[in-house]
């Protein structure tokens, strides 16, 4: 989590990635970084030009075990202080990041609080379900054909 110190940065990689996190530590050939979270902008396009950008932000590496990762610099184009604007917007986003939970350990714990979690055996066994359900609705999909009419709605 953020105590408050910490140096914000702005990476752009050179596929393109645009990311934010925690500066941990940079040296001649890496950039150890946590908590990325990678910007993405959305023209919003009226009228046929593009009006104004429209920016999300989600964690980089969301399953990873641990929120720290090292960047080679070769892949990295730049790293820049982030702007102190989206300061409290990453800090908010880091914080969601850490309340979740993907899933719960094996092991049961006393003072689990969420119900809904579910084990990573309960998630393979849905993984499997949908896998069934797929391969049963491309072969009905393949053996069934509908034909439907047509009608003279003007619109």
């Amino acid at each position: 989590m953020l105590k408050g110190d910490e140096q914000l940065v702005y990476i752009r990689t050179i596929s393109g990635e645009q990311i934010m996190a925690v500066l941990e530590y940079e040296s001649k050939d890496t950039v150890e970084i946590s908590y990325p979270m990678q910007i993405k902008t959305y023209p919003m396009i009226a009228g046929g030009e593009v009006q104004h950008e429209h920016i999300s932000a989600s964690p980089w590496c969301r399953f990873a075990s641990t929120p720290s990762v090292s960047l080679n610099k070769s892949h990295v184009l730049f790293v820049k202080n982030l702007h102190q604007a989206f300061a409290p917007h990453y800090a908010r986003l880091v914080e969601q990041s850490e309340k979740q939970v993907i899933v719960k350990k094996e092991e049961p714990v006393d003072d689990w609080e969420d119900e809904n979690v579910e084990t990573v055996k309960d998630m393979e066994k849905r993984i499997d379900a949908l896998a069934r359900m797929l391969n049963q609705e491309e072969e009905i999909s393949e053996t069934t054909s509908i034909e439907v009419e047509g009608n003279d709605t003007v619109h």
